[in-house]
């Protein structure tokens, strides 16, 4: 049923793939393989806020379903959306544990969560110091 959708991605046929995921989808909508397919491909065009649906689409309706999860994962890291990327990649992770690249995605993801909270913690409580604006005229 997908193979058309997957030579256009072979060719880098987005529109014409998009086109037909999504006919494939109307189809079968049950199908987690057709909302991951759409999600990779609007993950290949940078389309990230428009893939997250899909992806979570694709791993609800198969939770074993790993490329859809670690996409999911890497889509929210682009999204800055780093604490929702983490939590995916590490309940994908469960699935394929030697998985080299979501495994790097954990770490870096887990370093980057602690720094974002301790980036606003240290902004947060900056008594330490007095800063003062000049005024404009």
């Amino acid at each position: 049923m997908f193979e058309i959708v997957e030579e256009h991605l072979r060719k880098r046929e987005w529109a014409e793939a998009e086109v037909e995921c999504r006919s494939c989808i109307q189809q079968q909508p049950i199908l987690a393989r057709g909302h991951g397919l759409l999600g990779l491909i609007l993950y290949r065009q940078a389309r990230y806020e428009e893939a997250v649906p899909s992806l979570q689409r694709a791993v609800a309706l198969d939770p074993n379903f790993h490329d859809a999860g670690a996409l999911l994962a890497q889509t929210l890291d682009r999204l800055q959306r780093y604490k929702e990327a983490l939590e995916v990649a590490r309940e994908t992770i469960k699935l394929r544990p030697n998985d080299l690249q979501l495994t790097l995605l954990i770490e870096g993801l887990s370093r980057q969560v602690d720094e974002k909270t301790d980036a606003w913690e240290r902004s947060v409580n900056l008594d330490w110091h007095h800063v003062t604006l000049a005024q404009k005229e």
